[in-house]
């Protein structure tokens, strides 16, 4: 419809849900996946969607497609601080 964003929620692959009941362990290599796959998403969004000739063309999508480029960069950033937080800086 137009209009309407679609919702995607929920539209991954069988194969790519776990089949267990189990929460997936945690370690180094699932954290560095997040923020890999962060970063491809925002990569993928800003060259092939953001700087796409039509969305530069009209006003209204180049604002929404910066704003979301904005906004899944610092999803990218968000992981990475979440994975090695930056350090606490003294107050004099």
């Amino acid at each position: 419809m137009v209009g309407q964003a679609p919702t995607f929620r929920g539209m991954t692959p069988d194969m790519a849900r776990s089949k267990t009941k189990t929460r997936p362990r945690i370690d180094a290599y699932s954290k560095h996946e997040a923020l890999d796959r962060a970063h491809v998403a925002a990569t993928f969004f800003s060259d092939f969607v953001a700087d796409h000739h039509f969305v530069q063309h009209e006003p209204t999508l180049r604002a929404a497609a910066e704003d979301l480029a904005e906004q899944l960069g610092g999803f990218y950033q968000l992981v990475g601080n979440v994975i090695s937080p930056a350090p606490h800086k003294r107050s004099r």
